[in-house]
């Protein structure tokens, strides 16, 4: 264990002993049980004199240590939440609409909009952009969403968040774009 581990280990000690020495004096039984301690130990404390409970306090210190699968657990969903902060910035960026960020990630309408302003983006008028001209997107993405809408029983593309970044990135064009050339391309082959 480093210094510095050690060091914050004995203070957070000193605080949890600090505690426990004030509410044995005090006789705040609630907050020694909200310590974890339980009720046989609480009338032990509360017989033992001041310098008694300092001994007491110098004996458990140890006993205090981090909890790893609770941190580790921790830690997990912290990576997650900012893997999907950071894919959310992603989406946005490439011009993905409300509604893909909504049907993946609950997004509402201001958070999106306070999004698109951080990012140096106009926030979102309300109603749908006008479709895109279908002669002008690049044959290869046009095989490609031929491809999944033939292939997918589902014609919501919106939920397929790995594919529109990739598309996106690959043919240099807007989500938003995208999901036009698709809603073009559903019409044609129904």
């Amino acid at each position: 264990m480093n210094s510095s581990n050690h060091t914050s280990i004995n203070l957070i000690n000193h605080t949890v002993m600090s505690v426990l020495q004030h509410s044995v004096a005090t006789g705040d039984k609630r907050t020694l049980l909200s310590l974890g301690v339980n009720h046989e130990s609480v009338e032990k404390l509360e017989k033992l004199s001041h310098s008694g409970q300092h001994i007491i306090g110098r004996a458990i210190a140890p006993i205090i240590q981090i909890d790893n699968r609770a941190l580790s657990l921790n830690i997990q969903h912290t990576i997650n939440s900012e893997k999907e902060s950071e894919y959310i910035i992603q989406m946005i960026l490439a011009d993905a609409p409300l509604s893909v960020l909504m049907i993946n990630f609950g997004m509402q309408l201001k958070e999106f909009n306070e999004q698109r302003r951080k990012l140096g983006m106009e926030t979102t008028k309300p109603g749908r952009p006008r479709d895109p001209e279908i002669n002008r997107a690049p044959q290869a993405l046009i095989r490609r969403l031929e491809e999944w809408i033939l292939t997918h029983n589902t014609s919501d593309i919106k939920a397929d968040t790995e594919l529109l970044i990739s598309l996106s990135d690959t043919y240099k064009l807007g989500i938003r774009e995208i999901l036009g050339y698709h809603a073009i391309l559903l019409k044609e082959l129904s």
